[in-house]
C-alpha cells in the first residue's frame, strides 16, 4: 500500500489574474488505501486568465504565463480529497474585488467566510465532505463574475471508489433482486425457478415477463367481453 506524498502541506494551489486559491489538509494527511498507480483521480479547472495550477503534495506544477481568457485544464492526480477530512481553504483577491464562494455540495456551501468583516477580498474556512463521495464543484465569484471553478473527486477512506464501490452496488442489487424473488415465490405461482443457475437478473426479468404476459392475456379477455 502507498500513502500520498507529503513533501508539502499544500494539496492544491491555483493562481489566476483575479485570485489565489490554496487548499491545505488540516491535521494528519489521509492515508491512501490504493496501490500506488492503481487509482487515479483528476482535477478539472475552469477559469479566466489562469496562471498556475499546482499540486505541491505530488510535485505537480503547471504554469500558463501567456494563457489569457477562459480555459479548461484537466490534470491527472492521485486521490487528493477524502470523506470525513478537514481541508483549509484560503482565497485571496488580487484586484480588491469582492469575493464569494459557492459549492454544489450542501456540506461545503457556506463554509468559508471573510477573515475581516470589513474586507471582502479574503475568504478562509474549513470544508469537510462528511460521508459524501464523488464529484464536487468549488466556485469562486469576483464582483459578481465567476472567475474560477474547480471540480474535485472525493474518495472514501476505506473503499476503492472506482472498483470496490461498484462491486458493492452490484451485490446490493443482487440482494434486492433475491428479496423480490423470495417474496414473489410466496405470492405468485407463475414460474418455477431453476436452482441450477445463479443468474438472478435473468430470472428476475423472466418473472416480470411472465407476469406481464399474463396481464396482457387478462386485459385482452376483458376487452373482448366488452
Amino acid at each position: 500500500m502507498a500513502s500520498l506524498p507529503t513533501g508539502s502541506d499544500k494539496l492544491l494551489e491555483i493562481r489566476t489574474a483575479y485570485i489565489d486559491l490554496i487548499i491545505k489538509c488540516k491535521g494528519k494527511p489521509t492515508v491512501c488505501t490504493w496501490e500506488s498507480g492503481a487509482a487515479s483521480s483528476s482535477l478539472l479547472v475552469s477559469g479566466i486568465d489562469i496562471e498556475k495550477i499546482g499540486v505541491p503534495a505530488q510535485g505537480i506544477a503547471e504554469k500558463y504565463a501567456d494563457h489569457k481568457g477562459i480555459a479548461d485544464h484537466k490534470i491527472n492526480v492521485l486521490p487528493l480529497f477524502f470523506e470525513q477530512t478537514d481541508y483549509v481553504v484560503t482565497i485571496q483577491s488580487k484586484n480588491s474585488e469582492t469575493l464569494q464562494f459557492r459549492s454544489n455540495n450542501s456540506l461545503v456551501e457556506g463554509s468559508l467566510s471573510y477573515v475581516k468583516d470589513d474586507d471582502p477580498t479574503l475568504l478562509n474556512g474549513v470544508i469537510n465532505y462528511g460521508s459524501s463521495v464523488g464529484f464536487s464543484d468549488l466556485t469562486v465569484i469576483a464582483n459578481g463574475k465567476q472567475v474560477l471553478s474547480v471540480r474535485v473527486e472525493v474518495y472514501p477512506t476505506k473503499l476503492s471508489y472506482k472498483d470496490d464501490y461498484q462491486e458493492m452496488m452490484a451485490d446490493i442489487n443482487n440482494m434486492v433482486s433475491e428479496c423480490i424473488l423470495d417474496f414473489m415465490k410466496k405470492t405468485y405461482q407463475v414460474f418455477v425457478p431453476d436452482h441450477k443457475r445463479n443468474d438472478v437478473p435473468a430470472v428476475f426479468f423472466t418473472i416480470l415477463q411472465s407476469i406481464y404476459d399474463k396481464y396482457l392475456m387478462v386485459h385482452s379477455a376483458e376487452h373482448s367481453v366488452r
